[in-house]
């Protein structure tokens, strides 16, 4: 089962890669992380106690085996690429590149996924972003601003993970403020930083 998941989420991506039609590419991206999702809840089932597939050797094998792969991942980009990981957690590394152009980070960026995915069968990693600037307060939870290029033009786009500004039960003017104050922490920063994510 985990395994058609797997493939099906790869034909999706590849269908990704070459639609230009921007409601169908929406399409494909909800299709392909409910493939994620759906491949990843199979964890949640072999952990959960009350489940049918109740495996709690199994689950903590992965578990173990995530842990192993990460770690793996990290000795390798700082090892046999020279580069920093500056954070990692569950299914993604972040790097400083240290750069301040944004294709060179980008290059950076794709050989650590052709390195990375060559190791593995069943596992690949996709270069998630590239970052100007970020803010790493605790595990899953930090500000940052992404860099994107659209014809030519780059811009920034705040991202925000885990933090109280994306909760839906805070106040407006809370929110507000967190986030004015993650755009004054994250603003005009020299450094750029490429994230990968599984």
């Amino acid at each position: 089962v985990l395994r058609k998941l797997v493939q099906r989420r790869r034909q999706v991506k590849d269908m990704l890669k070459t639609e230009s039609d921007q409601v169908k590419k929406q399409q494909l991206d909800i299709r392909q992380q409910a493939l994620k999702l759906t491949a990843n809840s199979m964890y949640g089932c072999l952990g959960f106690s009350s489940s049918r597939f109740f495996a709690k050797p199994l689950a903590q094998l992965i578990t173990s085996q995530g842990r192993e792969i990460l770690q793996s991942t990290a000795d390798l980009v700082e090892a046999n690429l020279g580069l920093d990981v500056i954070y990692g957690d569950t299914d993604s590394i972040m790097i400083s590149t240290g750069l301040t152009d944004l294709q060179k980070a980008k290059q950076i960026g794709m050989l650590v996924k052709k390195e990375v995915n060559k190791k593995y069968k069943l596992l690949e990693i996709e270069l998630d972003g590239v970052y100007k600037t970020m803010l790493l307060l605790k595990k899953k939870k930090y500000a940052a601003l992404k860099v994107e290029e659209k014809n030519g033009e780059i811009s920034t786009q705040m991202e925000l993970k885990g933090l109280d500004i994306v909760r839906r039960d805070w106040s407006i003017l809370s929110k507000g403020q967190k986030s004015s104050l993650a755009v004054a922490l994250c603003a005009d920063r020299c450094h750029v930083a490429g994230a990968a994510r599984c």
